[in-house]
């Protein structure tokens, strides 16, 4: 399938708002909030958030390069940014929030936090549906009898 780059590149806009790799400690944050338990050590916190970046690092910088090398890695893309930013909505919104440079009585972290997890749900959608929805409605639902 051909990427559409409307959601990828809001997506790539959305996460250019918030601390990149160097600000470790926000994204041990965002770990911890989103995934990973609060009681932790360093060590295993050190190990996640080498997951974490590692995992979200390289497709980023396949995203922003060669389009041709964007293909594919805008469908991992997605499928990490919807894992690492799950989790509880409100305690991920706070990290989202301080990462944005706002207290967390402000909106603004919820409000871009659902906007990451929306575009990367239709990016998500867009490279792992194998076909067609409606003619896969079609097999689903087209045998069935109903009755009113």
């Amino acid at each position: 399938m051909s990427t559409d780059r409307t959601d990828l590149d809001h997506l790539l806009d959305l996460l250019s708002l918030l601390p990149g790799p160097d600000a470790k400690d926000w994204w041990i944050d965002l770990d911890v909030a989103g995934t990973a338990g609060e009681n932790e050590s360093p060590k295993q916190k050190r190990e996640r958030i080498t997951y974490v970046l590692g995992n979200t690092g390289p497709y980023i910088q396949r995203c922003l390069g060669n389009p041709s090398d964007c293909e594919q890695a805008a469908g991992w893309l997605a499928q990490y940014v919807l894992m690492f930013f799950g989790g509880q909505e409100q305690a991920v919104a706070d990290v989202v929030n301080r990462g944005l440079g706002y207290d967390t009585e402000s909106a603004a972290g919820l409000e871009c936090l659902r906007d990451i997890r929306t575009t990367a749900w239709r990016l998500h959608l867009a490279h792992n549906t194998r076909r067609p929805s409606h003619e896969r409605l079609a097999e689903m639902w087209g045998t069935e009898t109903f009755q009113n």
